[in-house]
């Protein structure tokens, strides 16, 4: 399965990315220090079981809303994925 696309909602200093698509050549994440690129990685990332978030993942200023909601209903990160075809998955 390859990244085609992702966009990440309400996880630490990210209220919403916007679409980002990642292309088959190379993809680059530029910014300023401190402008949230780490950030969108380690969202990526909390798409794994393994390094869920947390309610401590969430923007200070929506903490308290976010934190009422029911978990599986906050969308924090979504992938788009493509199956390669003829390769082993």
């Amino acid at each position: 399965m390859r990244l085609r696309a992702a966009q990440v909602w309400n996880y630490r200093s990210i209220v919403d990315s916007g679409l980002v698509e990642v292309t088959d050549r190379v993809s680059v994440l530029i910014g300023k220090n401190e402008q949230g690129k780490t950030t969108f990685l380690r969202a990526l990332l909390s798409f794994n079981t393994k390094d869920r978030y947390s309610s401590a993942d969430f923007p200070t200023h929506l903490r308290a809303s976010l934190e009422e909601a029911n978990a599986p209903e906050i969308t924090m990160v979504r992938l788009w994925l493509t199956v390669d075809r003829g390769q082993p998955s």
